[in-house]
């Protein structure tokens, strides 16, 4: 057993000694006492002052249990000066100052600095008792056995891996723990050497180490711990927390290994990061706050859009960002969050740091500890200014595509020149914000029949149906237009090949379920779509509807009633 006392005031150190049941004293390299605990000086009947300084063969192991002189080379405490080794006497007597002899069990165990013997520690107790009675040293060794089995027992309830070696590299002890995270039974790995729990080039070199270490006392892990890479049974590896101490027992030096697997943390670690590394370069201002308000968390978004760098406004009060008129919202917002509330669009003003105000949509939600309390708030902020000019801009747009009668008169939607006309417009944004559009063409299967079987009226009463169809189906930033007949066109902003074929698909389940009546009809309809995605702001738009077209025709082809992107 070793002890670390830099750090343990002097005064703790002698009340940890006086407070054991054992006697303790040190020994010098002249074998004069240099400490005693109150215990050992009143077994042998002697003050702590008169046992310090005294050289301890001379003063209680002089002389054998039957008086004849016991010399000093003989005695097993100093052979620990000399070979390094403790020294477990079980039969032998120190004297009393009253000049009794005190049967006693003791231990002598080396005190190592850099790998020298520096002192002798001697622990010590009186076996008078147990000599008075072999059933009385009987109970001694049950319970000393009973120990023995608790500490196991104690070993193996430990969560960390524990494993014991000898200088030979041989595994002597391992744990539940360490059994479980190896993928071993004890059993398998008693005796063998522990080189088997690591993966090359570490086996390799494992031996080699351990034999330097116990040359030089030069050490790499020992007394120092870091991670490691461990092998299991099954041949995979892991990273691990290891840490090394050298003990000395009576079988000579030992080494102890405190494993940790690491690899939940290292999970958790890079999920973290991943995390860190979305909210950082995601679009939106994230601005985490805890409960009180105080602002803890501010992205790369947040400082573009409100202006603060986070030496700024970390540690700040959220209020910091609130215009006077909107002094009270702050707790409002909070208190939802307290409730379990999460707030999706709230649109709101907020102040930069120039003191201008600015719309925003808010989303908040709450964040959670470990245990599942709300302990902060996660702040969603996207500027909408930009959004909220594209709106004016639209519908000032659509009044203008009205006045200048660019729309279907049965309909009500664009007509191609609407069209075009619009599109200029989603080519400016195209080139402002570098996200593409699409199209998509779809055509009512079989509109010839429903015309010859019931009547134009009832054709006409269809496509203003499904016109009303396309409208409630379509975001509001989208444009559809009745391209000629019975078929429509559909313009998706911000979209790209993957996210229109969604739409288009989900558009003709939607139509194929539509029930239409009319004069007395019931009219059920299909439609197949031809979709393309528009490649540049710049690209031949025509090429692309023919395109389109193409595909719906190919839809046609194929059976009607699907979509053809490709």
């Amino acid at each position: 057993m070793s002890f670390d006392t830099k750090n343990i005031p002097e005064l703790t150190v002698e009340m940890i000694l006086n407070a054991v049941d054992e006697g303790i004293f040190g020994l010098n390299l002249e074998g004069k006492t240099t400490f005693c605990n109150e215990q050992a000086a009143r077994l042998l009947g002697y003050e702590v002052i008169e046992i310090l300084g005294q050289p301890q063969h001379i003063l209680i192991h002089s002389k054998y249990p039957d008086g004849t002189p016991y010399d000093r080379k003989n005695c097993p405490i100093y052979a620990a000066f000399s070979d390094g080794q403790a020294h477990h006497i079980c039969d032998e007597v120190f004297w009393k100052k009253d000049g009794t002899p005190l049967p006693v069990e003791y231990k002598s165990s080396p005190i190592l600095k850099k790998n020298k013997v520096i002192g002798v520690v001697v622990t010590f107790k009186s076996i008078e008792k147990e000599l008075k009675s072999e059933g009385e040293r009987n109970q001694a060794l049950l319970k000393l056995n009973t120990r023995e089995k608790e500490l196991e027992t104690i070993l193996d309830t430990i969560i960390d891996g524990l494993i014991t070696i000898d200088k030979s590299g041989n595994i002597k002890q391992i744990n539940k723990a360490a059994e479980k995270m190896f993928g071993y039974p004890s059993k398998d790995v008693i005796g063998k050497n522990v080189k088997m729990l690591m993966p090359a080039p570490y086996s390799a070199e494992h031996d080699e180490y351990l034999k330097n270490y116990l040359k030089s006392g030069v050490a790499k892990i020992i007394g120092i711990g870091r991670e490691v890479i461990g092998k299991r049974k099954d041949g995979s590896t892991f990273p691990m927390e290891l840490g090394v101490s050298e003990i000395t027992t009576d079988e000579g030096r030992m080494f102890v290994g405190i494993t940790k697997d690491l690899t939940s943390l290292k999970q958790a670690m890079e999920e973290q990061a991943r995390l860190a590394s979305v909210v950082e370069n995601t679009d939106d201002a994230v601005i985490g706050t805890l409960l009180d308000g105080t602002i803890t968390l501010w992205n790369r978004a947040a400082r573009t859009v409100f202006g603060f760098i986070e030496t700024e406004i970390i540690g700040q009060h959220y209020s910091k960002l609130v215009p006077e008129e909107y002094k009270n919202e702050p707790a409002y917002l909070i208190e939802s969050v307290k409730r379990g509330q999460v707030l999706t669009n709230f649109e709101t003003k907020r102040l930069r740091k120039d003191g201008t105000e600015i719309e925003v949509a808010l989303t908040l939600s709450p964040f959670h500890d470990s245990q599942g309390k709300i302990i902060g708030i996660s702040s969603i902020a996207r500027d909408i200014r930009q959004q909220k000019q594209m709106l004016k801009e639209k519908e000032d747009l659509i009044e203008k595509l009205e006045t200048a009668t660019l729309s279907d008169s049965l309909t009500g939607l664009l007509n191609r020149r609407g069209f075009y006309q619009r599109l200029e417009y989603e080519r400016a944004r195209f080139r402002r914000n570098h996200r593409p559009f699409s199209i998509l063409i779809l055509d009512i299967d079989h509109f010839k029949k429903i015309n010859d079987s019931f009547g134009h009226n009832t054709g006409d009463y269809v496509l203003k149906e499904l016109s009303r169809k396309l409208k409630a189906n379509t975001r509001e930033m989208d444009t559809v237009c009745r391209w000629g007949g019975e078929e429509f066109l559909v313009l998706l902003v911000e979209s790209e090949i993957s996210g229109a074929r969604l739409y288009a698909e989900k558009l003709r389940s939607s139509i194929e379920s539509m029930s239409l009546e009319f004069d007395g009809h019931k009219i059920s309809i299909t439609s197949s779509f031809g979709v393309c995605e528009i490649e540049t702001p710049d690209s031949n738009i025509e090429k692309y509807i023919k395109l389109a077209d193409d595909r719906l025709y190919q839809a046609k082809s194929q059976g009607r009633n699907r979509v053809v992107s490709s």
